[in-house]
């Protein structure tokens, strides 16, 4: 979603109109249950990613809320989200849930974002077709 939504992340030399573009077109899933996933949700759409897939109506309202115009799918599969360094390392030092599930969203978000954008590389593991 180019516009005045994202004029501070094209900005940014990092992401730029490039790296907004890719997000402009990407998909982004929240797999979270809870405050954590409508956090992630919310700064996704905020992010201006074209679709958001959603483990739940609360995160799908969430986005819908951030950016009306964000196309949401609320059929991704809930779950125990993917791996991720920070979001694990901030279990060990956040005490209340509720600011550890917010600071977990905000790093997920930040993931996809870094992602899609083409600041990061996350490998993608193929099942081999050779047996």
């Amino acid at each position: 979603m180019a516009g005045p939504r994202t004029v501070r992340q094209r900005l940014v030399p990092e992401i730029g109109s490039e790296g907004q573009s890719h997000i402009d077109a990407a998909t982004a899933i929240v797999t979270t249950i809870g405050l954590g996933g409508e956090v992630e949700a919310h700064y996704l759409a905020g992010a201006g990613f074209g679709l958001i897939r959603t483990a739940t109506h609360a995160a799908a309202r969430a986005a819908r809320e951030t950016n009306p115009a964000v196309a949401i799918a609320a059929d991704a599969d809930p779950g125990d989200p993917p791996d991720h360094p920070l979001a694990d390392a901030l279990a060990k030092l956040v005490t209340d849930p509720a600011v550890l599930a917010v600071a977990q969203g905000a790093a997920r978000a930040l993931r996809q974002i870094r992602v899609a954008a083409r600041i990061d590389v996350v490998p993608v593991l193929l099942k081999s077709s050779v047996s």
